[in-house]
């Protein structure tokens, strides 16, 4: 019933849109020395796993919203790749396997045959091996695990089921191998910074895009080496980049940064060479999705330029990355595949197409005042010339020898009279 005692109109039964618990923006989850908020987690992870379950944090809402998504299988996998919700080498070659792990204890694949189930495998992979070319880990991962899959099936007295149990678990290792290889990356990066500076510190650093625990599995490679450094009370303060044009710095490892309550500063891309000249910067750390035989890099578009004014200005470059993101296989970086974006990640925001008109149109009214200041000027200038031009054509007209008369100048005789 209403307030005024009539019936009440029949309510919609589908939820309101602004139904639900509030979204707590990720910038208000307090860190683990602060307590735990309201249903919120208080480690940011890119990825939760436990057996059969998979969620994946969509990182193309962030810093906004805050949510994990069900990844189901290697398809749902494939698309949170290519789509960058996840992103990060390591991230991308955990979250492609754990996929795999998860449509596998789901009872995926044929169960009688050990052959056909190393073909499963392998066909899943080579799948997931087409979402995003560039970042090798994934590649190196996959090439592991078949390795790993053609041993067990040249074991004497192996079941399929075996095989299947023997798969799963070697996934769910990878996800503690990322975490421990993470921190040994900041210890020994932090140690040669530190050995490099004089004093031993304060650093401040500078860094591109996200290499956090947004990235990995936790922790993180470039930014293991920040948070190494901010736990042995080295790190004065660290700049990070915007990234564009998905702004992976300005939205993610400053959200990661803040999270810890590590200084950082938000930067342009452009602004990165001043910086590192005018506000102290004394190492560039950032992270890597290939690694060639040579040492050539490739990571997010920006970083040459960094490295490049980094070697200008004699400023220590780091590239921090686990060994799965090195491709021996690759003579140099002109090898490697480089991934080309779609344009309209550039030219829209969250779908929406952006726009940059090249001219305006003034109103009138607007101009008024212009205009007249304008004519004014003209008319003052039409005139000088007018006047220019009538007395270089009288002059042209006179006899020449009337043209050539000047007036006489003073007879030198005055001249030194006056002086004297």
């Amino acid at each position: 019933m209403s307030r005024h005692g009539t019936p009440a109109p029949d309510r919609d039964p589908r939820p309101s849109p602004r139904s639900g618990p509030p979204v707590t923006p990720p910038w208000a989850v307090p860190s683990p020395r602060k307590g735990r908020c309201r249903g919120v987690a208080m480690v940011l992870e890119s990825l939760r796993y436990r057996r059969g379950s998979l969620e994946v944090l969509n990182q193309r809402l962030l810093p906004g919203q805050l949510r994990y998504e069900r990844v189901g299988g290697v398809e749902r996998a494939w698309g949170a790749i290519r789509d960058m919700e996840v992103r990060g080498a390591p991230a991308i070659a955990l979250l492609g396997c754990l996929s795999l792990a998860v449509e596998l204890a789901g009872g995926a694949g044929p169960s009688d045959d050990l052959g056909a189930l190393e073909e499963f495998v392998g066909q899943k992979l080579g799948f997931l091996l087409s979402a995003r070319p560039t970042a090798a880990n994934l590649g190196r991962e996959a090439e592991r695990l078949q390795t790993f899959v053609r041993q067990q099936v040249e074991t004497p007295g192996v079941t399929p089921q075996q095989l299947r149990e023997s798969i799963i678990e070697y996934i769910e290792g990878l996800l503690e191998k990322d975490r421990r290889d993470n921190r040994n990356i900041g210890a020994h990066g932090a140690s040669d910074i530190l050995g490099r500076v004089p004093e031993g510190g304060p650093v401040t650093l500078l860094t591109h895009c996200n290499t956090g625990t947004l990235a990995t599995a936790g922790y993180g490679t470039a930014l293991g080496v920040v948070r190494a450094l901010h736990q042995r009370g080295s790190l004065s303060r660290v700049f990070c980049t915007e990234t564009r044009p998905y702004n992976q710095g300005s939205r993610l490892s400053a959200l990661e940064l803040r999270h810890d309550g590590i200084p950082v500063t938000i930067i342009a891309d452009s602004a990165a060479a001043v910086t590192m000249r005018e506000r102290g910067v004394q190492a560039v750390v950032v992270g890597a999705d290939r690694v060639a035989a040579n040492g050539d890099v490739a990571n997010k578009i920006g970083t040459f330029q960094l490295a490049v004014a980094a070697r200008h200005m004699e400023i220590p470059f780091y590239v921090a990355a686990p060994s799965s993101t090195c491709d021996p296989t690759l003579a140099s970086g002109r090898l490697i595949p480089i991934e080309e974006r779609p344009g309209t990640e550039l030219t829209q925001l969250g779908g929406v197409l952006l726009a940059d008109p090249g001219r305006t149109i003034a109103p009138k009214k607007l101009r008024v005042i212009q205009q007249q200041k304008l004519k004014k000027r003209l008319e003052v200038g039409i005139r000088m010339r007018i006047e220019r031009e009538t007395v270089q054509r009288a002059q042209g007209g006179l006899p020449k020898k009337l043209a050539l008369v000047t007036a006489p100048g003073p007879a030198k005789g005055k001249a030194k009279k006056g002086r004297g």
